[in-house]
């Protein structure tokens, strides 16, 4: 679907805020347009892009398995940046050279999720069971699209599985839209998941996709390394290591894993505290670095 620029509200007023993290509320601007997924990632979709993967990653994840029209889930968000990263390799010669698949931001996820709204859902200030799929203990997810599209086409953006987002605050993922089995409270436009951290793999935790433009602007930010793993491990003496490695993705320039480079190294003969530092740079230049710390036992 593709999502006019434009301006919104973002976050809500303390009033009806159910966290701090989502005040104060306050407007922001979307200054190029961009296309987001209609519905969430499904199972299908999931298992056809992740085939094949070198990660080790389950290509048939969730709880509810076997329901291709479903959403997947039972994901973290480093599993969805893997997804991404994947996804740009395989569309690569079918997209625009300066496009790129990602994950939404938390801007571009709740200015489409909002659809020109301020109320505290896409539908009003109110939702009900014909709306979305929520509040519903241990229910299942439902096919995507099974309820409304909001006003600019776009499905359960409230309820049926969180959805992974770029944590602008936080440098990391964290989950929009409340799930099948949350109270309709969770579902609203402004909610922010303040639980969990990115590498959680959980039931009704899905996700969806954009398709954007690179920026206008000099190329001044880094890439983003992501650690598949842990970013401080215990690993036992005498045992083999085995780095879980790392990903890295530029919005211009796309999937840089293969660039990374790694500083460091871990004697698994001695006890002790290794650091491991990952290095990777755009084609502009712009250098980012992520650190692993292993503690040999």
């Amino acid at each position: 679907v593709w999502i006019e620029p434009g301006k919104s509200v973002f976050g809500t007023t303390r009033n009806l805020s159910r966290s701090d993290y989502e005040v104060p509320q306050y407007e922001i601007t979307i200054p190029k347009g961009f296309y987001i997924g209609k519905f969430e990632v499904t199972q299908s979709q999931y298992e056809m892009v992740m085939t094949g993967n070198t990660d080790g990653l389950n290509t048939v994840p969730s709880y509810s398995s076997a329901h291709p029209d479903r959403p997947v889930e039972n994901v973290s968000y480093h599993d969805a940046e893997k997804f991404v990263i994947r996804l740009n390799d395989l569309q690569l010669g079918n997209i625009p050279s300066n496009w790129t698949y990602d994950l939404p931001n938390e801007f571009e996820w709740e200015y489409a999720c909002r659809a020109g709204t301020t109320t505290d859902y896409a539908f009003g200030d109110t939702l009900t069971s014909s709306m979305a799929k929520f509040n519903v203990m241990n229910s299942p997810t439902v096919v995507v699209g099974s309820y409304p599209a909001n006003d600019w086409g776009i499905h359960d953006m409230h309820g049926n599985v969180y959805e992974w987002v770029h944590d602008l605050s936080r440098g990391s993922g964290t989950r929009r839209g409340g799930s099948a089995r949350d109270a309709a409270w969770k579902a609203r436009s402004a909610w922010r998941s303040t639980d969990g951290n990115s590498g959680d793999r959980k039931s009704a935790q899905g996700f969806r996709v954009i398709l954007r433009p690179a920026p206008d602007l000099p190329d001044i930010a880094g890439p983003e390394i992501t650690i598949f793993g842990d970013a401080n491990v215990t690993h036992y003496l005498n045992t083999p290591w085995v780095d879980p490695g790392v990903g890295a993705h530029d919005l211009r320039d796309g999937n840089l894993t293969s660039s990374v480079s790694v500083s460091g190294s871990v004697d698994v003969n001695a006890t002790g505290t290794y650091t491991l530092t990952y290095t990777v740079s755009d084609a502009a230049g712009n250098e980012s670095n992520a650190t692993r710390i292993v503690n040999v036992v």
